[in-house]
């Protein structure tokens, strides 16, 4: 007896850890409005599931030819769709080992009902990963021209910017989200703009991701054109680069190397934090590592020391390559990406507190002046509101300049690019206004 009931809860316990994450692709689906690959994933389920239970339990012979055929369909879908798909080698190996088990005659039961545990979920997200291919196909086309080799590999960062002009247009269809110009000097910075930069004898530094570098604006529309227009004295250089988050603001002030690009040694830095985006960036988020492979990565080590262990693919290869999987299947993509958004306010912010500290210091003895930490303005959830005012607390307490501009404007679309989602011109031009009181105050 004891036996037998170890064998059920050991179903049990599987079927519950199968379930879990077609669980949350079907809740995630339906709280997206995608009534239809929600209802399918979970029919799906509950008919497979079903024709096993109900109409088959009389009839063992048969329902075993079923469960075979269950993962022949299986197997038959990875091989049909293997973009959209997702086994890890693992799973694959596994195939033909319960293909000869159920085929045995003296099998345990409980065995051959395992295999169809594993099956049915494969097979139902396999049918939710071909329906979104279908949605993705009938949706207006997006096309993004003229970034292709705009990065180029760096040692210190793990890319940047490359050198020049370059023109690049999103279209969604027959509508043009942006057609922009981006110029690039010979350190991966933004320029500014010949007629408006100044020459003077300070500097005013920007670090930052996409928003600070201006993604879907010309050269003149970016914070940066915006500040060089307003601040005296003061020569703007942006660091700014998509993807980028507070590892390569340490990892540019760390270098060494910022020191020689920039003569003037008195003035500001200024990172534009985008909470909590940049936190889930610093630890290696789900989403966020489909591009920062090759970025650095930083651990707190011994006496909160932060320390540097090479990239985050040389360090947590097994993690990268597990992720990298799970991006293979859209319905489990966006199962991750789902629950990801749910758990992206982490309680683990030592490291991000740490790291600005440290590159504070680490300006203050290459240059004279002052770091500020100035937070974009978001139109964060209530949880999202939380984490950003706990973590913002702790970068004051430390005594560093903090200039919080969250809630300097009002409705979202009035402010961010119209099909992009990134910030519009108006909303740099406010960010900037609301930045020339800070610079000039005296610290």
């Amino acid at each position: 007896m004891t036996q037998s009931l170890l064998k059920k809860l050991s179903e049990r316990t599987l079927a519950l850890a199968l379930l879990l994450p077609l669980v949350d692709v079907v809740r995630k689906e339906a709280t997206a409005g995608n009534n239809g690959i929600s209802i399918l994933v979970a029919l799906s389920y509950l008919v497979i599931v079903g024709v096993d239970e109900m109409l088959l339990r009389p009839h063992e012979a048969l329902r075993q030819r079923y469960r075979a055929l269950v993962w022949v369909i299986v197997v038959g879908c990875y091989f049909v769709f293997p973009t959209s798909y997702t086994l890890s080698p693992f799973t694959v190996a596994l195939i033909p080992c319960f293909l000869v088990l159920v085929r045995l005659r003296r099998h345990p039961r409980w065995l051959a009902r395992t295999a169809l545990l594993v099956a049915t979920p494969l097979l139902a997200l396999q049918l939710g990963n071909m329906v979104i291919r279908v949605q993705i196909h009938l949706r207006p086309t997006k096309s993004v021209t003229g970034a292709s080799g705009f990065m180029l590999p760096d040692p210190v960062l793990g890319y940047r910017p490359r050198e020049g002009r370059v023109a690049v247009k999103k279209t969604i269809g027959d509508w043009v989200v942006f057609d922009s110009q981006y110029t690039i000097d010979e350190h991966g910075r933004r320029l500014i703009p010949v007629d408006i930069q100044n020459k003077g004898t300070q500097h005013l530094l920007l670090f930052g991701c996409s928003w600070t570098f201006g993604a879907g604006l010309n050269d003149t529309e970016t914070i940066g054109a915006h500040l060089a227009k307003r601040v005296n004295n003061s020569v703007v250089y942006n660091y700014g680069c998509q993807g980028y988050g507070l590892q390569h603001v340490y990892a540019k002030i760390q270098s060494g190397t910022l020191a020689s690009e920039v003569p003037e040694r008195t003035g500001h830095l200024i990172y534009f934090a985008l909470l909590p985006t940049h936190n889930d960036r610093l630890l290696g988020s789900y989403h966020s590592l489909s591009w920062l492979k090759d970025s650095p990565r930083f651990v707190l080590g011994q006496e909160s020391r932060v320390e540097r262990r090479g990239t985050f693919e040389s360090s947590d290869r097994l993690r990268v390559h597990l992720l990298d999987v799970l991006r293979s299947s859209w319905t489990l993509h966006r199962g991750a990406e789902r629950l990801e958004r749910v758990l992206s306010t982490s309680q683990e912010t030592d490291l991000f507190v740490r790291m600005i500290t440290e590159s504070r210091r680490l300006y203050l003895e290459q240059f004279s002046g002052r770091y500020i930490v100035c937070v974009w303005p978001q139109w964060h959830t209530p949880p999202q509101k939380m984490f950003a005012d706990a973590l913002l607390t702790r970068v004051r307490a430390l005594g560093v300049e903090v200039v919080d501009l969250r809630g300097l404007v009002g409705k979202r679309s009035d402010f961010t690019i119209a099909g992009d989602g990134h910030p519009n011109g108006e909303l740099h031009r406010a960010v900037s206004e609301a930045l020339i009181g800070p610079i000039g105050r005296p610290h």
